[in-house]
């Protein structure tokens, strides 16, 4: 159980909450980029000069994941790193750490990224706000008491991503609405840990992918978990063996969190769609009424000759092209009371489906030699 909102209390037998340092995996200088990405994955578009911001905020971030990581470190040391941005110890750190290091590009990597972090401690105070504020955003989150007991964890005995494979566990991201906005950064930063894990596991497996399939299924994932590059994951994860489920409110949901091209992308990326009752935005409606297609429908014209009412009427047939659902009815599918779902697979016909909710299903029954739970 992940639940980095929660506070104390018990959790229900034989679940185990988990405790994770993101700086796990970051003692490389790529795998420190790629926590950083995480992080700030679930800040809001960066735009015009802001990018130039969030790209240096971005390089500032990793450089301190790796002097913390390389140190075995706690997140706390890198929130107090980056509030007193003249502290001098990581580029220490660094330098250290790379003197004793014989492979020469790990070393020069390491001398590298000293180099540039202690030219960032030196620069101009109004340069710094900018990259440091960047960066101070990306880190917010492990300022809360809640998240701190969560991650305040050392490497050693933290949450181990590719022992989680290796043992086919199953784990629950949590967060209530009002926390979601909270605790993104952190839930984003562990399921990318999560993938990056089964990718680099799937490339050892003599096939290219993992002998049991990974399930992300990703309830509320423009709020709980934006993870970064979800079209990468989508379009090539599949052959890796993880299968993505991405379930959002809506579309217009998913172009602000990822942007109007990768919300649109989504829905090409899916091998299946399922859409629920609910939706109201016209572009979303309009968008499925066209990947249904197009019906033929026959149409019948009377015309009435001489005669009045007696007289004889001829008929004549013809075939029109309409949609298989308009907008109107694709807005009128009802989950709730009907219990209607639109299933739209690549390569099929749209098809109109009834299905149980799962709290109406009957339980399933019990045999008496099942085990004593």
């Amino acid at each position: 159980l992940c639940e980095p909102m929660r506070e104390s209390g018990p959790v229900p037998r034989g679940v185990n909450e988990v405790r994770w340092s993101p700086l796990s995996g970051c003692i490389t200088l790529l795998g420190a980029r790629l926590r950083a990405e995480a992080l700030f994955s679930v800040l809001p578009k960066a735009g015009g000069d802001d990018q130039f911001w969030r790209h240096a905020g971005t390089s500032l971030l990793s450089a301190y994941l790796l002097a913390a990581a390389v140190s075995d470190q706690h997140i706390g040391v890198v929130v107090d790193w980056i509030d007193q941005d003249t502290d001098r110890s990581p580029v220490d750190v660094l330098n250290a750490v790379a003197a004793t290091i014989s492979d020469r590009f790990e070393r020069d990597s390491l001398t590298a990224t000293a180099g540039q972090l202690e030219s960032a401690i030196g620069q101009d105070p109004r340069y710094k706000a900018g990259v440091t504020g960047q960066a101070l955003q990306a880190i917010d989150p492990f300022r809360l008491p809640a998240v701190r007991r969560m991650c305040d964890v050392s490497i050693a005995d933290s949450f181990n991503p590719d022992q989680f494979l290796q043992d086919n566990g199953t784990i629950w991201l949590l967060g209530s609405v009002s926390h979601q906005a909270q605790s993104a950064g952190v839930c984003t930063a562990l399921t990318a840990s999560i993938v990056e894990a089964a990718r680099a596991r799937a490339l050892r497996e003599p096939e290219g992918r993992l002998r049991l399939p990974l399930l992300l299924a990703l309830d509320e994932a423009a709020n709980v978990a934006p993870i970064p590059r979800l079209d990468q994951l989508l379009s090539t994860g599949g052959g890796s063996g993880i299968q993505t489920m991405v379930v959002v409110q809506s579309m217009a949901a998913a172009r602000n969190v990822w942007g109007k091209e990768m919300g649109d992308a989504l829905q090409d990326f899916n091998n299946v769609k399922v859409v629920l009752g609910g939706l109201a935005d016209a572009q979303d409606l309009q968008d499925i009424s066209t990947q249904l297609g197009m019906r033929d429908e026959m149409t019948t014209q009377t015309s009435q000759r001489a005669g009045g009412l007696l007289g004889i009427s001829d008929y004549s047939h013809s075939w029109r092209q309409v949609p298989v659902m308009t907008p109107a009815e694709v807005r009128m599918v009802d989950s709730r009371t009907a219990r209607e779902a639109l299933v739209i697979a690549r390569g099929s016909r749209g098809i109109l489906v009834t299905q149980p909710r799962i709290f109406d299903r009957p339980e399933p029954a019990t045999n008496k030699g099942d085990h004593q739970q």
